[in-house]
């Protein structure tokens, strides 16, 4: 799997190739800001991807409160958080530690 350059590895073959392009004659002419989207000084249209006109949406109250409902009875059978088992240390009869067991609840 090839290499991706870096970005400083970028940048400097960009800095090359635009020094590169002056040397040889080029020149960069400096543009307005918010010119580009500007068609003979009109915003340009928005692009059409159908034919059709847009459809409008159909209102489904019933579905969706049957979904709001599904989602609350889950939240509220989630499960209790599983308790973890803790460390118990038995003692003898002089009060002296013995051994350490794990107990869970």
């Amino acid at each position: 799997m090839a290499k991706r350059p870096t970005k400083a590895e970028t940048r400097r073959e960009l800095e090359r190739d635009m020094k590169r392009y002056l040397s040889e004659g080029g020149r960069v002419l400096s543009v307005q800001s918010g010119c580009t989207g500007l068609a003979d000084g009109a915003p340009l249209p928005a692009p059409v991807f159908s034919p059709q006109p847009p459809q409008p949406r159909t209102p489904i109250p019933e579905v969706m409160a049957a979904l709001d409902a599904r989602r609350q009875t889950a939240a509220r059978k989630a499960k209790p958080p599983m308790k973890k088992p803790r460390k118990k240390i038995l003692y003898d009869d002089f009060g002296e530690p013995l051994r350490e067991v794990w107990e869970s609840d």
